[in-house]
């Protein structure tokens, strides 16, 4: 089936799988290779839930979705630590693009490639345990903010998990209360503003 395929590009007919442009220079186009199982997967396109997922088993990714590796063992609770604490979602926030409609924030590779993220050696030795199996929520529910009131009105009431999890990075950084709460009014306000606009188009 795949090498029959037709696509029509600039008014011509390209005929079979192989032909398109972004495989046809590959020599194996239809490999999988052997990889490293990924350690995670970031999702390229999110309306208001930032969780990551931790793998557990050796798949194959693409497109809609990245695979994150770490160069050093870690524990799936350090893996979840690193990758859904609210200061990563802070940056990803920052340099995502909302240019889908709907207000979708979208990442490309080399934007994701830019986000900071805590030196995994941190966390390494510390006896971290969190809670790695429950779904993500909105990010209003996880930082305990409603989005139909003013935000920066509301103290910020982080779900207990959420709050355990984030203490621990907050903690490395040496943040005060007040910087604590900036960063989750920061991330509630870039994505209720995102999802508003999205909206009022």
């Amino acid at each position: 089936m795949l090498l029959s395929y037709n696509l029509i590009k600039k008014g011509k007919k390209v005929k079979g799988f192989y032909n398109i442009e972004t495989i046809k220079n590959k020599a194996k186009w239809y490999a999988l290779n052997k990889r490293k199982q990924a350690d995670a997967v970031w999702i390229k396109s999110i309306h208001d839930n930032h969780g990551q997922a931790v793998l557990g088993f050796n798949g194959y990714i693409d497109q809609r979705f990245y695979e994150i590796s770490f160069h050093i063992d870690l524990s799936v609770d350090n893996k979840v630590l690193l990758l859904n604490n609210s200061i990563f979602y802070l940056f990803k926030e920052l340099w995502g693009r909302a240019n889908l409609g709907e207000g979708v924030l979208d990442t490309a590779v080399y934007e994701a490639k830019k986000m900071y993220l805590l030196h995994p050696s941190v966390v390494k030795e510390k006896n971290i345990k969190v809670q790695s199996s429950r779904e993500s929520k909105s990010v209003f529910e996880e930082l305990g903010i409603d989005p139909a009131y003013p935000i920066r009105e509301q103290k910020p009431n982080p779900l207990p998990d959420r709050k355990a999890l984030d203490d621990i990075v907050f903690d490395v950084l040496g943040l005060t209360q007040d910087e604590r709460n900036e960063v989750y009014w920061a991330v509630c306000e870039l994505v209720h503003n995102r999802l508003t606009k999205a909206k009022s188009v």
